[in-house]
């Protein structure tokens, strides 16, 4: 799987929502037999992102848009669907948000 991991950003609401000054970090070949919420805070990290907690992990359901596509990451629940989704299409957007939606 391919992780496309956006970070430093906020969500605004012009009209639709956008992610703005964020940058994007992509990572391929993510084994998704180990992959874990602590491996977003080191690829984040290790980026160079410095952020205060807490965090919210968001990720985007392909073919959705940023208004109505955003489901949280939090648990291994939300793990387990974010895998279901991308056995499908290999690749998956996650935001890093602190703010509230």
């Amino acid at each position: 799987m391919t992780l496309k991991v956006h970070y430093g950003g906020i969500f605004t609401l012009n009209h639709l929502r956008v992610y703005e000054n964020g940058q994007l970090r992509t990572i391929d070949f993510v084994s998704m037999d180990t992959f874990n919420l602590l491996d977003i805070d080191v690829i984040v990290v290790a980026a160079g992102y410095k952020y205060k907690f807490p965090v919210m992990y968001l990720w985007l359901v392909l073919g959705e848009t940023l208004d109505n596509g955003l489901r949280p990451f939090q648990c291994t629940e939300h793990i387990l669907q974010l895998f279901e989704h991308a056995s499908y299409w290999k690749t998956m957007d996650i935001y890093l948000d602190r703010t509230p939606l």
